[in-house]
């Protein structure tokens, strides 16, 4: 079981760019995050169902395992490394509102 994981909600800046914002997301930024910041170990995506029981105003969600002692630590550096541009960054995703970052300890 993770350390902890980082649960992530975004959406793309409009529909036109959406298939943009996912090649973006799968095939630039969680590789990069994977490889950039020690601590992440995997990362999976997941897009709100239509016909679920609600549809949040950010419908994509990441979850990223993080495997270290201090995740908070580990968040940190992510932060660092996105605020010294270390990971690409794209104008298809939406910031604003900016991403939705909730770090999850288990219980």
């Amino acid at each position: 079981m993770p350390h902890a994981v980082l649960v992530v909600h975004t959406e793309p800046v409009d529909a036109d760019r959406v298939e943009e914002f996912n090649t973006w997301y799968d095939t630039v930024h969680i590789p990069e995050v994977l490889a950039t910041v020690p601590g992440f170990t995997g990362a999976r995506r997941y897009l709100a169902s239509p016909s679920g029981p609600a549809h949040p105003a950010q419908p994509y969600l990441a979850i990223y395992e993080i495997e270290a002692d201090d995740p908070e630590a580990v968040l940190a550096r992510l932060q660092a490394a996105v605020a010294d541009r270390e990971l690409s960054q794209t104008t298809a995703l939406n910031r604003t509102p900016p991403p939705t970052m909730t770090l999850y300890h288990p219980v």
